[in-house]
């Protein structure tokens, strides 16, 4: 089983009637017009260490999930929003091609979306915490046998 095939095993046992696509790219990102999410292993534990520190501040028992998990829910939370603001989307875009510090990565991780989408995961994290235990159970399986 590929890392697309585990997650979208994750997503269909997480919320069933999810109506965006899954996909492997480059990196991680929640694309609106095409209603896909597009999941990179390298590219979620990139910036784990930010990441995390970031959802640790906002879901204090954030470092029992993997940070593939969190980036999943946390693309899942930017499907969610109405309107897409192009401020964010190039600000998005510039970083993802740039080789970015951790400050520039912590940084990025507190502009408005990205940390509403952080709060969405956390939110369906501590409303769904067995299920999200048992999804990262198969995740981190997984990342033991491939990577």
């Amino acid at each position: 089983m590929d890392f697309i095939e585990v997650i979208e095993l994750v997503m269909n046992y997480l919320i069933p009637d999810f109506e965006y696509d899954l996909i492997e790219d480059d990196y991680c990102y929640c694309n609106h017009e095409d209603s896909v999410i597009a999941m990179n292993y390298e590219d979620a534990i990139y910036n784990e260490s930010a990441f995390m520190e970031f959802a640790e501040s906002i879901y204090p028992r954030a470092k029992e999930f993997s940070v593939v998990l969190w980036s999943l829910l946390h693309e899942c939370g930017h499907s969610s929003e109405e309107d897409v603001d192009l401020n964010d989307m190039l600000l998005r875009a510039m970083l993802n091609v740039a080789d970015i510090s951790d400050n520039v990565s912590a940084a990025y991780f507190r502009l408005p979306r990205e940390r509403e989408a952080t709060v969405w995961a956390a939110n369906f994290i501590s409303e769904n915490y067995e299920k999200c235990k048992t999804a990262n159970d198969i995740i981190n399986d997984w990342i033991e046998r491939n990577m």
